[in-house]
């Protein structure tokens, strides 16, 4: 929420140029996260490239259907994993270095994605995946979370309604003060965010980019040591991270991997 008062510290003739204060004040927080919040930053740096490491495994074979039957939804599939690779890797950066308002707009993207490819792949109704492959508007609310019969999506809408708070110009969005002393609370609540988020995003390339069909022709042609360690060390850290998290992400991530049934 915005403070006049807070705000008001920057104003000042004074000070340095704005573009030197950002990267003093950014330089610093990145030192008091690294610091303070090393189990998380591991977190997100090992399964982000454990997730990429057993998506190589499989997504050659996008381009291969001789080989291997992909899902018909792929395209978008492949579109949300792939572009999400990018945007947590920027809102780790941002959050990282202290600009977590930023990081949230971003990190709504990812959330939006997640859920439209899941329903996608379930729907007997392309009418939302045509809409997306022509690049129209797909109405979040009224096409795809309203059709969400089972699991409860009460979790789903009021996870979009927070990160709507954080992304569009309310009292809640953005932020007006960069530094570990003022910003802990809402870096450390960034955190939370991305861990919730990447294992979703693990369970979408996992149980629908992932097909029956291009798994049986990497477990038997390709070195099934190595993805099964590096399986068994996201489970070992996602197991890890739901631990310390407190219900309502928990719920969020339970009923993403739940199965959905649609209307």
């Amino acid at each position: 929420m915005i403070n006049r008062a807070e705000g008001s510290k920057w104003y000042s003739k004074d000070d340095p140029l704005l573009l030197e204060r950002f990267e003093r004040e950014a330089d610093e927080c990145q030192k008091q996260v690294e610091a303070n919040l090393a189990t998380d930053l591991q977190f997100v740096r090992v399964s982000l490239s454990a997730e990429y490491r057993v998506a190589c495994y499989y997504l050659g074979i996008l381009s291969k259907p001789d080989i291997a039957q992909p899902s018909p939804q792929s395209k978008m599939l492949f579109s949300a994993f792939h572009k999400n690779l990018f945007v947590f890797y920027s809102s780790l950066l941002l959050t990282t270095r202290g600009f977590y308002g930023p990081a949230r707009s971003l990190l709504r993207h990812v959330y939006e994605s997640l859920i439209v490819a899941k329903f996608c792949a379930l729907a007997s109704d392309p009418s939302v995946y045509s809409h997306w492959e022509q690049g129209e508007t797909v109405y979040f609310t009224n096409s795809v979370l309203k059709k969400i019969a089972a699991p409860d999506k009460t979790v789903f809408d009021e996870f979009w309604k927070l990160m709507c708070q954080f992304s569009h110009p309310t009292i809640y969005a953005q932020q007006i003060s960069i530094g570990w002393e003022t910003d802990k609370d809402d870096i450390r609540l960034n955190f939370v965010l991305l861990r919730a988020l990447i294992e979703c995003h693990y369970h979408l390339l996992n149980s629908y980019l992932i097909t029956p069909s291009m798994r049986h022709v990497v477990e038997r042609y390709s070195d099934d040591e190595e993805l099964r360690r590096l399986k068994a060390l996201i489970r070992a850290l996602f197991r890890e991270s739901r631990a310390s998290l407190l219900p309502q992400p928990r719920r969020l991530i339970s009923s993403y991997k739940r199965t959905w049934k649609l209307i």
